[in-house]
């Protein structure tokens, strides 16, 4: 009879150690990075940039993106001339992103380019600006160094700005910006391209007159 007891025992414990670790299972698998489905997004500034990558067949993969852990984004005042200053260039109208409401824009090309006698000449670095048309205020929400550059940029609504980007010269990213909440989600591509990004310098030479 004591037998059988230690042997029921015995089971119970077993049991109760297989539950444990399918449980662990279980949430480990749930810390994962996830990919982002590119093929929901609609927007037209992103159906351009996707494909515009799939059309070079580099390798580009637009189910191939893995969320990194958000951060924390300081906005520090900008340095760029908005459009209710004496300087502003006339030059960058056509590169102003606006918000849905218009009350704001973005801008990602006056700090970076200059234009030389009708050809732009770049800076290494990009600044990404928010600017407040009513408040009359300029933030930097971003600032690119030589292995990042801002390719376009779209609004997702009045308050999240996404940036589709290029780093190190052959990885494609996106960044979600909540502007509210001053935070930063990026979905990095796990697979390099074959070639360098030209997507950029289209953008722009299609704006200039």
């Amino acid at each position: 009879m004591k037998r059988n007891f230690r042997f029921f025992i015995l089971l119970l414990l077993l049991f109760s150690c297989s539950d444990k670790q399918e449980e662990l299972k279980i949430n480990t698998s749930s810390n994962e990075p996830k990919g982002f489905p590119f093929y929901q997004q609609k927007h037209p500034v992103f159906t351009k940039w996707n494909k515009y990558y799939l059309s070079r067949k580099s390798g580009f993969k637009n189910t191939s993106f893995i969320l990194s852990t958000p951060v924390k984004t300081e906005f520090i005042e900008g340095t760029v001339y908005a459009t209710f200053d004496r300087e502003f260039d006339p030059i960058y109208l056509p590169y102003l992103v606006y918000s849905p409401n218009k009350e704001q824009y973005i801008d990602f090309n006056s700090y970076h380019w200059t234009l030389v006698e009708g050809e732009p000449q770049f800076e290494v670095d990009q600044e990404i600006n928010l600017v407040d048309t009513k408040k009359k205020t300029v933030q930097r929400i971003a600032f690119c160094g030589s292995e990042e550059l801002v390719e376009d940029v779209y609004w997702q609504d009045d308050h999240t700005v996404v940036l589709l980007k290029q780093v190190e010269g052959n990885k494609p990213q996106i960044t979600i910006i909540d502007l509210e909440r001053q935070i930063s989600s990026s979905f990095i591509s796990i697979y390099p391209l074959d070639s360098p990004s030209e997507y950029s310098k289209i953008r722009i030479r299609k704006g200039i007159k």
